[in-house]
């Protein structure tokens, strides 16, 4: 999972049996699930996301198979609001 900043929000973004969520965080969860037990740490954990995760638009999710990972994926581009989902085998 990571966490994204959005205009107004902290979102957190995962892959879960090969379906990839966004789910709106609260601050106080956030600062939980990062660590953030202090003062200054949450203004560190929240400098850090406005600053270098910041998503301005999200302009879709492309889920793409991939037979080569075992695992599945996903890429956020913060610059063009696309998130790559890369789905892996399922071993039968």
């Amino acid at each position: 999972m990571i966490f994204i900043s959005t205009e107004r929000d902290i979102v957190e973004f995962g892959v879960n049996e090969s379906v990839f969520y966004a789910t709106k965080t609260s601050r106080d969860a956030y600062y939980i699930l990062v660590g953030a037990n202090d003062q200054k740490k949450q203004e560190n954990a929240l400098r850090y996301i406005v600053e270098n995760k910041r998503l301005s638009n999200l302009a879709r999710v492309d889920y793409v198979g991939d037979v080569a990972i075992e695992k599945d994926q996903y890429n956020v581009n913060l610059n063009d609001g696309v998130i790559k989902v890369s789905v892996g085998s399922v071993a039968g």
